[in-house]
């Protein structure tokens, strides 16, 4: 049957729609969405059974790869619906922080309401405190370091704020903020520890440890990563003792490593130097001495503050 042009105008005015919304929901769509943009049932049922659209999610459909964590994300946040709140690797993945997405996608989903978990999203049955979430292509998600602590509480390794920190996407003086806020979440044991652990800013996990050594060890007026004082140029020890220029310097991280960059080994060692023209005093430990072998690096970092600092007493 031939079609007329009013026929005609209605089907370009029902694409239009679902173009805008596709553009602006990054390819993603629920299917009462398209229902409401004119497309009708038995064209929604036709697209999805030969694959031009695919199901992400109960009820929620996309014209990309399902694959795709920014489809799977935006899908979880489509399908868990009004006062949602992305979370946890999704969320630092959406601020630029990591860039892969491991396991479900976590979404806060506020009480009362209860949704049955489909497969690949995590649903945490809270509400987000304000101060907490920010709003990214449209997208409630918790900020970096609420992201960071959530995950502590859940149980992962520190290193996503570590890289936080280091990469400056957030500040360790945000973390009491958000722990403040969120006080009563299950797990603020372990988010604070985690929070207590990076309070002086290290670099990478092997520095975390030392940093938490150092405090165990009583030992303090230190900072680390922070710029020497009387060095020209930009050299940042490991940990500094300020007051005694004495710098401790810790060969153990990645990027120390020569066969991933042949120039580490040289750097590392013109900041010694640089170091120790300026008057610094500077020890150096490997990872397998501070891990084998902690009170000997305790005792002897111990030893060298006495004797420094009786020394400027003099």
């Amino acid at each position: 049957m031939q079609r007329n042009g009013d026929e005609d105008a209605v089907d370009l005015a029902r694409r239009m729609r679902m173009v805008a919304m596709l553009a602006v929901q990054q390819e993603v769509f629920l299917r009462p969405q398209a229902l409401a943009a004119g497309i009708p049932r038995q064209r929604i049922d036709y697209m999805t059974r030969t694959g031009r659209w695919s199901l992400v999610l109960p009820g929620v459909l996309t014209t990309g790869n399902p694959a795709d964590p920014v489809i799977r994300i935006r899908a979880a946040a489509l399908w868990a619906g009004q006062g949602s709140v992305i979370g946890g690797r999704a969320a630092l993945f959406c601020a630029g922080l990591i860039s892969k997405v491991v396991g479900p996608v976590d979404v806060f989903v506020p009480p009362p309401r209860r949704r049955r978990e489909p497969n690949g999203v995590r649903v945490i049955r809270a509400a987000v405190e304000r101060g907490d979430f920010t709003v990214r292509d449209g997208i409630f998600m918790t900020t970096v370091e609420r992201s960071c602590l959530d995950l502590a509480r859940w149980g992962h390794r520190n290193d996503y704020l570590d890289l936080a920190l280091r990469r400056r996407f957030t500040t360790v003086h945000e973390l009491p903020k958000s722990l403040n806020r969120s006080a009563r979440r299950r797990g603020q044991v372990l988010a604070r520890r985690a929070a207590s652990d990076v309070a002086k800013n290290p670099w990478s996990p092997l520095e975390r440890d030392f940093h938490r050594r150092l405090r165990d060890a009583g030992i303090d007026r230190w900072v680390a990563n922070s710029r020497a004082t009387e060095v020209p140029g930009m050299v940042l020890p490991d940990v500094a003792f300020e007051d005694i220029m004495l710098a401790i310097e810790i060969d153990g991280r990645r990027y120390h490593d020569e066969m991933t960059d042949p120039e580490a080994f040289e750097r590392d060692h013109e900041r010694q130097l640089a170091l120790q023209r300026a008057g610094w005093t500077v020890l150096r430990f490997t990872r397998r001495q501070i891990e084998e072998t902690p009170d000997l690096v305790i005792e002897t970092i111990k030893m060298m503050i006495a004797r420094l600092r009786l020394g400027a007493a003099r």
